[in-house]
């Protein structure tokens, strides 16, 4: 299939004839699935139904409803995939000597039950192997937010089985038919459009509407914006206003006028076209956007005040407002706010957010106070060094797991940005055998025994021109010597 796709800021956007495609694709898909529901109607949402023609995704609802035979499978699966079922069975334990090789052995659980073997005692203890493929060894061993309780999910079953056909850009939901057509559903209330259903199968047919009645979608969606917008905003002022209580115990001077200055307020006059009414609608979802994540930014800046506040004498000497960015930048969620995002904020609030120099190195990320320009430009230097070591770090593992899932990389690079020394190590279970000591040595690993496990580590020096082309054959051609 031809990839439609262009890229918008850090995030891929479909054509709409390609996300039209891809749900065909997953509705092809689903007789061939064992899902444990009928779907019986899908809705869709959001910017599809705006007249868009390039989007980040596809916002649909998927809905099921179940027959009393597949609720009774169901309910085996649970009773036998659970880390506990009333009032005392412990499913996962009874189970737990059957999958604990293949989770040893760092085997993905859905690729796990691929094997015939685990495949065919699993079924014959009620647990279908693909819905178990659904999870992953994080999800079942830590459990629910990682509170140790795992109990599945139908609606994470039938998502990720819809999207096993490879498809990208389809944001799905799952709902219950009953629960959802009673307006009973968890989901805030939106603008459904029927998308597709055993009765009207034909998605662009049923995406399509005479004009008259895309003006009139798009007026409702822009009346629900405008209600949330009123919402979103009375928790963004209640946030500002606490900022600014605090910014003025705290002597730090805000420019939160500049802030509001920024927003834009949409109305409905009545007399808009179809055009206008679509503009008008972006705008207010932008709107809604900014709103829900200066608020989260805000709040996070309150609390930096606070903070500054009760600790302001215990802290190195450095003015309040490099903290405040600190605290700021450190303390908002990527969830919540990009850290640019939060950075512009800043930048509006007149917060001098450029003394703060944000390094991201290989598994991790720290901040740094510069306290001069010469000190900026070094850190700022620094973070340029590690986000190249970073990248060739990557890209050395994505070239060499497919070779040995068990080795690691690490690259030491000079003052000037330039790779000198490659560090592979790779540890693997003894009771792999003696023979993967042998193929280490083979590879010019040092090798070294700790109880059950074998570590194999070696230094390979570099000319320092090396690209990651080149990284990536070294790294390989080890690897490939212990073979």
């Amino acid at each position: 299939m031809e990839i439609e796709v262009v890229w918008g800021m850090g995030r891929r956007l479909f054509k709409r004839e390609t996300l039209i495609r891809n749900l065909e694709k997953v509705l092809e898909s689903i007789p061939s699935l064992d899902l444990p529901a009928d779907i019986v109607a899908v809705y869709a949402f959001g910017g599809m139904l705006r007249g868009k023609r390039r989007l980040h995704d596809f916002d649909l609802v998927f809905l099921y409803s179940m027959s009393e035979k597949q609720e009774e499978r169901w309910l085996r699966f649970c009773r036998n995939f659970s880390s506990f079922y009333p009032p005392d069975r412990y499913p996962l334990d009874e189970v737990w000597s059957v999958l604990e090789p293949y989770w040893k052995r760092g085997i993905p659980l859905r690729r796990a039950v691929e094997d015939e073997a685990l495949a065919k005692i699993l079924s014959e203890r009620g647990i279908v192997p693909q819905w178990a493929g659904c999870f992953s060894w994080t999800e079942i061993l830590e459990g629910h937010r990682g509170s140790g309780l795992f109990y599945p999910s139908i609606e994470k079953v039938i998502k990720r089985m819809l999207l096993r056909c490879g498809v990208r850009g389809l944001q799905i939901l799952v709902e219950k038919y009953e629960t959802f057509t009673k307006g009973e559903a968890t989901l805030a209330p939106k603008n459904y459009v029927l998308a597709w259903s055993p009765e009207k199968p034909d998605v662009r047919a049923n995406l399509e509407m005479p004009q008259d009645e895309k003006a009139a979608f798009i007026r409702r969606e822009l009346e629900l914006f405008i209600e949330k917008i009123s919402a979103f905003r009375e928790s963004w002022m209640e946030a500002k206003r606490r900022v600014e209580e605090l910014s003025v115990k705290a002597g730090v001077n805000l420019d939160l006028e500049a802030l509001e200055k920024q927003h834009s307020k949409v109305e409905i006059s009545g007399g808009e076209s179809y055009e206008e009414l679509r503009r008008k609608a972006e705008t207010a979802r932008e709107e809604m956007r900014r709103y829900v994540k200066e608020t989260a930014i805000l709040q996070r800046i309150a609390r930096a005040l606070e903070n500054w506040i009760e600790s302001k004498g215990n802290l190195p000497d450095h003015p309040a407002e490099d903290y405040i960015s600190l605290w700021t930048i450190k303390g908002v969620k990527r969830r919540e706010a990009k850290e640019e995002e939060v950075r512009k904020v800043l930048r509006t609030l007149k917060l001098p957010e450029n003394h703060i120099i944000t390094i991201k190195a290989y598994g991790r990320t720290w901040h740094e106070i510069a306290r001069s320009e010469d000190e900026r430009k070094r850190l700022l230097r620094e973070a340029e060094i590690e986000k190249k070591r970073r990248n060739l770090i990557l890209g050395v593992m994505r070239a060499v797991k497919p070779l040995d899932r068990d080795v690691k990389v690490y690259l030491e690079m000079d003052g000037e940005g330039r790779p000198r020394v490659l560090e592979m190590v790779v540890c693997k279970l003894l009771e792999e055998g003696e023979d993967i000591v042998k193929a280490l040595e083979r590879g010019g690993f040092q090798v070294r025994k700790m109880k059950d496990l074998v570590y194999g580590y070696k230094e390979i020096d570099l000319r320092g021109d090396e690209d990651l082309r080149a990284l990536q054959t070294i790294a390989k051609e080890t690897i490939r010597r212990c073979v």
